[in-house]
């Protein structure tokens, strides 16, 4: 994992532009624990690509690590206007509504 964030960073330098390479190390990121460093990396793809269905899962799986309900809901919420067919973002939604605040 150390090696696929350190590639990654190196074609974020170089290809700043290229989203995926930032989805890459966010997922590389989030295994080894780093969630705020992989939110943030899933902000950048979504700044470069707002339609990154993975990007917006895996920055609410941050945001639930890092105690972030409302902005997780928010976030799934979002993905379910990519995918409003999506029972399970539905049933996401619904499940952390009812955990309350």
């Amino acid at each position: 994992m150390e090696e696929a964030i350190e590639l990654a960073s190196k074609l974020t330098t170089r290809c700043p532009k290229f989203a995926e390479a930032y989805n890459q190390r966010a997922i590389a990121r989030f295994v080894l624990g780093q969630f705020e460093e992989s939110a943030t990396d899933c902000r950048q793809v979504l700044e470069l690509n707002p339609y990154h269905f993975g990007a917006l899962g895996g920055l609410a799986q941050c945001q639930l690590r890092l105690n972030q309900r409302q902005e997780a809901i928010k976030t799934l919420r979002r993905a379910l206007k990519l995918q409003p067919f999506s029972e399970t973002l539905r049933e996401s939604i619904a499940a952390l509504e009812a955990q309350g605040d």
